[in-house]
């Protein structure tokens, strides 16, 4: 083909283009098999950026927690074992000091009842006199998955209120890497929950605190299955994880309905701390131990013939605050009402569980509709189950988070997110919750891509998870907004003892 007639061909498509961009601009042309957007001149000439939200306070805070959230190895000589902590401690201080109250959302509550928290609040003033141990339990998708943010939030409180561990974690993880501790497992465990799978526990959806539980698989050889049931979890402290985090003082696992006897041995750095035969059992039990010091490392195996269910394993302090990180990949938050309540709150009861924070949405959000009458709904039903089941609980919802989708613009906020964000909220003020609107906190519409393009980033190029800088962010401002309604509280306290 000659020059001037692959000229004239490419002149006449872009004739061609140019008007159908003038007469039909920003329309959709819909053919048998596809649907063609003809974007407007102006668009192709200009190609317009969304604006993004300007989060130039959070990134000083960002460049505060970088160098001092994290503990810090004491390379001098001669230092004694607390001093991370006072390190921390002075941390914390430091951002108090720097104005880090501009950044605070404070928590909202229904109105004319601020006064929601106030039980929690209560236990928690009574630390540490009171010598018990109370447990917040944090439920999420996967925003939270690998401790992120609840590992922030729970070293704040057990520095303010005293406490150790990691507390309460499934066997077998969707997402076994977390900040906190490093989890090392026999291949013949195998997990359950109405989240990931259908199937419907033997037990009559006794899944527990966590939502799921785990049990040995039968093994096989060339005769088939055996009888006996193998099976080990080693637990090392991450180097990364906070200092509190490191050691504990107590073991316990949750388990039950074994139909056989069960042999458990507990070694401590190799060397058997303990050993002993558990009977058969037709509910929920508890295995403890108690260590004179705090520990790090721990190794627990089991021997039967017939699995258990494995609830969960718990390393805390004897007393204090314990905050426990239940990540439910894919989860909506929808999840309650399909386990046992009545089993629930037993569980809830043998942990001394005080609150629960609910975080979900982000698993709604890819459904675009014009209405969310139905999770508003579904979500509410859940809340008050658990409240009619386990009436003792206080419960904070965090919202949405902002979250982003590459459109022709570039990444924008999806369309429906505070559509989701007020049905969480309506329905957490409908059952008496309190709410915290994580959405507004990071920067409201068009927050994720500042969030992700941040230096250091803060946000995973997902456009829908924090990294650990940002998951440490949005902890530390729920914290300083859960702290700042503490005060109140302690302030109403204190002016009525006065008075």
């Amino acid at each position: 083909m000659k020059p001037f007639r692959i000229f004239l061909f490419g002149l006449s498509v872009f004739i061609i283009l140019t008007l159908l961009s003038v007469f039909l601009s920003d329309h959709y042309v819909i053919f048998k098999l596809f649907t063609l957007k003809i974007p407007s001149f102006e668009r192709i000439l200009t190609n317009p950026k969304p604006a993004y939200k300007d989060i130039s306070h959070i990134l000083k805070l960002s460049d505060l927690m970088k160098d001092s959230i994290l503990p810090k190895k004491d390379k001098l000589p001669g230092k004694h074992i607390g001093s991370e902590k006072k390190q921390f401690i002075d941390s914390a201080r430091r951002l108090n000091a720097d104005s880090i109250r501009a950044l605070i959302r404070a928590i909202d509550f229904p109105a004319g009842n601020d006064s929601l928290l106030n039980p929690f609040f209560k236990d928690l003033s009574n630390l540490p006199l009171d010598k018990k141990l109370i447990r917040i339990m944090h439920y999420g998708d996967s925003q939270i998955e690998g401790d992120r943010i609840t590992s922030y939030i729970r070293n704040q409180l057990q520095l303010r209120f005293g406490g150790l561990g990691i507390g309460l974690f499934p066997v077998v993880s969707i997402n076994p890497a977390s900040s906190s501790y490093v989890f090392d497992l026999s291949n013949n465990w195998s997990r359950f929950s109405p989240v990931q799978n259908s199937i419907e526990s033997q037990t009559g959806n006794k899944f527990g605190a966590l939502i799921n539980y785990s049990r040995i698989d039968q093994p096989s050889n060339f005769f088939g299955k055996t009888n006996e049931l193998d099976a080990w979890i080693d637990l090392k402290r991450a180097n990364i994880s906070f200092s509190q985090a490191q050691k504990f003082q107590q073991c316990r696992v949750f388990y039950g309905f074994n139909k056989a006897p069960m042999m458990v041995e507990v070694k401590q750095d190799q060397t058997i701390f303990d050993a002993e035969i558990v009977p058969s059992s037709a509910g929920l039990k508890v295995l403890r131990w108690k260590f004179p010091n705090p520990i790090h490392n721990l190794s627990i195996s089991f021997k039967t013939t017939e699995s258990p269910n494995i609830y969960g394993i718990a390393l805390d302090a004897l007393e204090g605050i314990a905050v426990d990180n239940v990540a439910l990949r894919g989860s909506a938050g929808l999840e309650f009402t399909r386990i046992d309540l009545n089993f629930l709150r037993q569980f809830y009861q043998l942990l001394n569980v005080k609150l629960l924070i609910l975080q979900f949405g982000i698993n709604v959000v890819p459904n675009v509709i014009e209405n969310y009458t139905f999770y508003e709904n579904s979500f509410l039903r859940q809340i008050e189950a658990v409240k009619k089941a386990c009436p003792f609980l206080s419960i904070i919802v965090i919202g949405v988070s902002d979250v982003s989708r590459n459109g022709e613009n570039g990444y924008e906020s999806y369309p429906n997110i505070t559509k989701i964000r007020d049905a969480q909220k309506r329905a957490a003020f409908a059952s008496g919750c309190a709410f915290w609107d994580m959405y507004e906190a990071m920067g409201g519409h068009n927050s994720m891509p500042s969030w992700v393009y941040a230096t250091p980033p803060l946000a995973q190029k997902d456009f829908v998870h924090l990294n650990s800088l940002g998951a440490k962010i949005i902890g530390e401002m729920f914290y300083r907004s859960f702290i700042q309604e503490y005060e109140k509280y302690l302030d109403s306290k204190n002016k009525i003892s006065s008075e």
